[in-house]
């Protein structure tokens, strides 16, 4: 569609409530890859704080996860998160909501990596999404930099997230139908 051109993003997420693991994960997204032919999210790094998410991400999906600690303020319309990694600070992340939210529902399609082998898994959204503002600062050193630097096309907020990941090749939560592998 746009040669040498991709989509990158950061994606912080605080996971609570009903969900089956209570922990913050930052997503590093990199790039958007074609795997057959299904477009997929390629996420080289996640960022969390929790052993088990370390865990599960590496031994179901073949996602490299890094422990992390996170430090978050927040009120109704602004928040901030900084994320360390043995006390050095990697990532600082500060949005504000804009507007008016909106029902969001979508299928999304990510990559894992275990033995040299690719991984396609499945998840499914479902939120309330609003326009943000987001200024995001990555660590110097980070090798994700330069992907972030000059792009700061679109910012949102999605409130409320309902978020089903299927283990690679398994049942696809959207559908309900089961995928090879491929």
């Amino acid at each position: 569609m746009f040669p040498g051109k991709t989509l990158s993003a950061l994606a912080f997420a605080s996971y609570r409530g009903d969900s089956s693991l209570v922990y913050h994960e930052l997503a590093i997204v990199v790039a958007v890859v074609m795997h057959g032919d299904r477009p997929y999210a390629w996420a080289p790094q996640l960022y969390v704080d929790a052993p088990a998410s370390v865990a599960g991400g590496r031994a179901i999906w073949g996602v490299h996860k890094t422990l992390a600690t996170f430090e978050r303020t927040r009120s109704y319309a602004r928040g901030s998160v900084t994320v360390r990694v043995d006390g050095r600070e990697i990532a600082t992340l500060v949005a504000s909501a804009a507007g008016p939210t909106l029902p969001l529902r979508a299928p999304l399609g990510a990559l894992g990596m275990r033995d040299e082998s690719v991984l396609p898994f499945a998840m499914a959204a479902r939120a309330r999404v609003r326009l943000a503002r987001a200024n995001v600062a990555l660590a110097t050193d980070s090798p994700f930099r330069a992907a972030f630097e000059r792009r700061s096309l679109l910012a949102l907020r999605l409130d409320d997230l309902a978020l089903e990941v299927a283990a690679p090749g398994g049942f696809h939560p959207m559908t309900g139908a089961s995928r090879e592998r491929r």
